[in-house]
């Protein structure tokens, strides 16, 4: 697994569920220098779920290494998947 493909994936996956208009409003309200996708919570939670279920053979390694990815990227909706990853993600973890 690679996280820098796995990262793409994810960025491209949350984009398509992203508007111009919901992303200048986060940019703006939240006062970020970061890049927004205009995602809505619902979509963002659905995609989250679907790659963790898609992925019962996740290892901590490979989880520790995509949320490390999603981090080294200013967009703020990869950065919230990441704390998703390490929330949802827990058990593998332990």
């Amino acid at each position: 697994m690679d996280p820098v493909v796995v990262a793409d994936g994810i960025r491209a996956e949350l984009a398509a569920f992203g508007t111009a208009e919901r992303a200048a409003g986060a940019k703006k309200y939240l006062k970020s220098d970061l890049e927004f996708l205009g995602v809505r919570m619902p979509d963002w939670r659905h995609v989250l779920k679907g790659w963790l279920k898609d992925r019962p053979e996740l290892t901590r390694r490979q989880l520790l290494a995509v949320v490390r990815e999603l981090w080294r990227r200013p967009v703020f909706e990869l950065r919230s998947f990441g704390v998703g990853l390490l929330e949802e993600g827990v058990g593998v973890l332990a």
